[in-house]
């Protein structure tokens, strides 16, 4: 990995991690359907979208009920601020970590299976432990509803029993709820823009660049997809060499105005555009400072360790934002 303005990458690892795919001794997927399968939801004017457990973590699974299925003691990590994407979805995802610094985390996932490309949720990549065991899921779809349950510890293969009572609980729970409705996302990227998409577009408005994938996309979670793309960005700016990390997130945009309104500091104005510099979402190891912009309802983040000159930043974000639009 080419050295850049980046966080830690092993605490990034530790969280980012839940949402990929996984390889090595991952068993066959369980998927199960009810013996009535639910009925598809009837679009008319008065369906409103709905997400999973209304989008409440809390709901979806209790601390105490995490800290037992993984055997220590697990609370939530909170979003610094609200990117709508996953209600977007129909769908909720939700993390915690150990009281004890990064010896585990865990991640919950569940969205309807209509927006989640079916080939990703009937493969190895979702039930099991990757080849170290140091990564676990497991997941299962009833009556139109998937949810995985994921744990990362050195002793993930212990946990997996715990993992999967509370999936059989999360599930139970479900029964009760009424069927979660995804929004329509017009004008979501669908997929994301790739890298080579953006350097083209960066080049063609004049900013010389060189744009490359930061990390593999892993599986094409959803239709459409993938929704999220991550691309690094080394460029020169008035002869000085600039390099960053920026993150395409479809449907997320949402998240500018939410940033903005959390601090009276964090409003960052820039050519006739709104931008947010906050510090990331679920800061692990530190607090990594980020720059949001939209594009419509998708969010472009810029990683900001290191930089103290946020006009500098926000040229950038604004020309990476015009190549976009």
């Amino acid at each position: 990995m080419t050295p850049l303005r980046s966080r830690n990458v092993a605490a990034m690892a530790a969280v980012a991690s839940l949402a990929f795919a996984l390889s090595g001794c991952a068993p066959a997927v369980h998927q199960t359907e009810s013996a009535s399968p639910a009925p598809e939801p009837t679009p008319s004017a008065t369906t409103m979208p709905r997400a999973v457990f209304d989008g409440d973590c809390s709901a979806l699974l209790t601390d105490d009920a995490m800290s037992d299925a993984v055997g220590q003691r697990m609370n939530i990590l909170s979003a610094m601020w609200d990117d709508g994407a996953d209600r977007g979805l129909g769908g909720i995802s939700c993390r915690w970590t150990s009281e004890d610094y990064l010896a585990a985390t865990a991640s919950v996932r569940a969205y309807p299976v209509d927006v989640l490309d079916p080939e990703y949720i009937a493969s190895e990549a979702v039930n099991g432990c990757d080849a170290e065991a140091h990564l676990c899921i497991v997941s299962e779809a009833v009556d139109g509803v998937w949810v995985s349950v994921s744990a990362r510890s050195d002793h993930a293969a212990d946990m997996t029993e715990g993992i999967s009572l509370a999936l059989a609980d999360i599930h139970a729970r479900l029964s009760d709820q009424p069927r979660p409705v995804p929004e329509a996302r017009d004008g979501w990227w669908a997929p994301a823009p790739t890298c080579d998409e953006l350097q083209s577009g960066l080049n063609a408005d004049g900013m010389q660049s060189t744009v490359a994938e930061y990390y593999p996309d892993g599986s094409k979670v959803f239709v459409d997809g993938p929704l999220r793309r991550s691309c690094t960005l080394v460029a020169t700016i008035d002869g000085t060499p600039y390099d960053t990390v920026v993150h395409l997130r479809s449907g997320a945009g949402v998240a500018v105005e939410s940033a903005r309104s959390s601090s009276d500091e964090a409003g960052v104005d820039y050519n006739g555009r709104e931008f947010a510099a906050v510090i990331e979402q679920y800061p692990m190891d530190g607090a990594a400072g980020v720059l949001l912009g939209s594009v419509g309802p998708n969010l472009v983040e810029l990683d900001r360790v290191g930089s103290e000159d946020v006009q500098r930043d926000a040229r950038i974000l604004d020309a990476v934002i015009a190549a976009l639009a």
